[in-house]
């Protein structure tokens, strides 16, 4: 299944938004070093119930929409 998402790092609050079939991630942590990345991604995964290693950025390392897949 994959997962579009919006990402908004350097937000006040961390919070998943889902939004006409597309997920918009804020989180508190800076994109630098893929940090933001790393956030978005266990957010998403803890949004969604599931391990947080079954969620894996297919695409867009360094914009703010990205592609994340989940894997049964």
């Amino acid at each position: 299944m994959y997962i579009k998402v919006t990402a908004k790092p350097d937000s006040r609050e961390d919070f998943v938004l889902e939004k006409n079939g597309r997920f918009v991630v804020s989180t508190r942590e800076p994109a630098l070093d893929g940090r933001a990345n790393a956030a978005v991604r266990a957010l998403l995964a803890r949004y969604l119930g599931v391990p947080e290693k079954s969620i894996a950025l297919v695409r867009g390392t360094d914009r703010p929409s990205k592609l994340f897949i989940k894997r049964v």
